[in-house]
């Protein structure tokens, strides 16, 4: 039982690793088009 509830605890907490990765990766991808988009007008 305990293995069990183990094993799906480390799928949950790989998920949200995930999700948070995807949306960091995300969220750093858009500053740099930003900042692109920034240096482009005041250039």
């Amino acid at each position: 039982m305990g293995a069990v509830s183990r094993r799906k605890l480390d799928r949950e907490q790989f998920i949200i690793d995930g999700a948070e990765a995807a949306l960091t990766h995300k969220a750093s991808k858009m500053l740099t088009i930003t900042n692109s988009f920034f240096l482009y007008i005041f250039a």
